[in-house]
């Protein structure tokens, strides 16, 4: 469990916290802490240096299948000469253009059946990050419940943490590419619950949840008068059946927030341009966020996002049938080199369970990036699960999938071969991550928070 923050503050005040190990490792110059705000002290800033520190150790020779940020021409809407893109680029309206939130407006009616007023029902937003903090900051305080899967999208349970909320997990698995949710922990979970995320298809797994068991946790939420988040923005890549928005169901409305982005469909993840809708009454507190905080996304990609919704979805047919094909091959790939993992019905990952290996993910993945030049995910913030898997993307083209690969499977038979064993590993590790091996940035400067988040997020469990 993490220290109480009025035992963290004593422990700032009295000059205690400026001499433990651990705190020096996390801040180089640890007298100011004294500036830092509770939000920040009690932040998850070990997993947030440690992803910072494993990714910023990629070179130029290494075959990154860490990320999905797809980038094929066939996603990407035509851009516009500059004229057109930067006209009238002054400030827009906090909450995003107009004519986008009137094409947002229609794309959910059209693809989502969901029904949003584009006036006071959409938000334009710095993608769907922004849009997941603005809805932990509008409705959770310190205490409140969050209900997870898991495994989950990272950035859920560390603004969980952040927000000082604690996460009730629910466990699922893979089926046939569906994801199963544990109905005994799922009904347990929602129990006073303030906030339920949903996200399908789901990374890190590529699952798709079924049309009854959305109908469970939309019933669940409406029972226990607890929100839901859904979160969308894999709804382009599903290879099996048909997207359903949980926003869509009947008794949805009154309590649903739905965010997507253009990062994933269209290929537009530096333009940084996403979306939220939800009815009047909680879009409300959520614009007077985003006025204070972080107003209006980029005049250039929100005229890009228009494009892009005005474009047939036809055009985008030929990615989509080449992203199958990288699935069902990596998935072939994986299982003959004796990494049986589900084959996921959508997204563009592949979660590999590797406790077989006798290595924590954080082990593999800084064993295969020192080894072999491979960047892919640890699962270490995915979840309770998480140190047991690692996430592979094959949203890269076939020649990188298949050199990285090559190079996987040569670290497999170095760590079978007892070559790379869980202690050579180990100390390699140690000499790689000096205890300064980077600048603080303000999620890297934790004060006297023992253990680490990510063992405090296992713990919430």
């Amino acid at each position: 469990m993490p220290i109480p923050l009025p035992i963290v503050k004593f422990l700032i005040r009295t000059g205690i916290a400026q001499r433990i190990p651990a705190i020096k490792a996390l801040v180089p110059e640890p007298s100011y802490l004294r500036f830092y705000s509770d939000r920040i002290l009690m932040a998850p800033n070990e997993p947030v240096r440690d992803v910072n520190n494993y990714l910023a150790r990629a070179t130029a020779d290494c075959i990154d299948l860490s990320l999905g940020a797809p980038a094929e021409a066939g996603l990407k809407p035509k851009l516009p000469d500059a004229d057109e893109l930067f006209a009238g680029s002054g400030y827009p309206p906090a909450v995003g253009m107009p004519e986008l939130r009137e094409a947002v407006a229609a794309k959910l009616a059209r693809d989502n059946g969901i029904t949003a007023d584009p006036a006071d029902e959409i938000a334009i937003t710095n993608g769907v990050s922004q849009a997941i903090h603005v809805v932990f900051d509008s409705f959770l305080s310190p205490g409140d419940k969050v209900v997870l899967v898991d495994p989950t999208f990272l950035v859920y349970s560390l603004a969980a943490q952040y927000h000082r909320a604690r996460i009730a997990w629910v466990r699922s698995r893979l089926v046939n590419g569906r994801t199963r949710l544990h109905a005994r922990q799922l009904e347990r979970a929602m129990r006073r619950a303030k906030l339920v995320v949903v996200n399908s298809p789901s990374n890190p797994t590529g699952g798709v949840l079924e049309p009854e068991t959305l109908e469970r946790v939309l019933g669940l939420a409406r029972r226990h008068d607890a929100l839901v988040l859904s979160d969308e923005v894999y709804e382009r890549f599903i290879y099996d059946g048909e997207h359903l928005s949980i926003g869509s169901l009947p008794g949805a409305r009154e309590r649903t927030i739905t965010v997507n982005s253009f990062s994933k469909s269209h290929a537009m993840a530096g333009c940084r341009v996403g979306y939220m809708a939800a009815i009047r009454y909680l879009m409300r507190p959520m614009m007077v966020h985003q006025f204070i905080a972080t107003p209006f996304a980029p005049v250039a990609s929100q005229r890009l996002a228009i494009r892009a919704l005005a474009e047939p979805a036809a055009k985008s047919r030929p990615v989509l049938d080449a992203y199958d094909a990288r699935r069902q091959w990596l998935h072939r790939e994986l299982c003959s080199m004796g990494l049986p993992c589900e084959l996921p019905a959508g997204a563009f990952y592949c979660w590999i369970p590797i406790r077989q290996l006798g290595l924590t993910s954080l082990e593999f993945a800084h064993g295969l990036l020192e080894s072999q030049r491979v960047l892919l995910m640890p699962g270490e913030n995915f979840g309770p699960s998480g140190p047991q898997h690692v996430r592979i993307s094959f949203a890269a083209s076939q020649s990188k999938l298949e050199e990285g690969c090559r190079r996987l499977r040569a670290f497999l038979d170095l760590i079978r071969d007892g070559k790379s064993t869980h202690r050579t590993i180990g100390d390699r590790l140690e000499r790689l991550d000096p205890p300064h091996a980077s600048p603080v940035t303000p999620h890297s400067a934790n004060s006297a928070r023992q253990p680490a988040a990510s063992e405090s997020a296992r713990a919430s469990s």
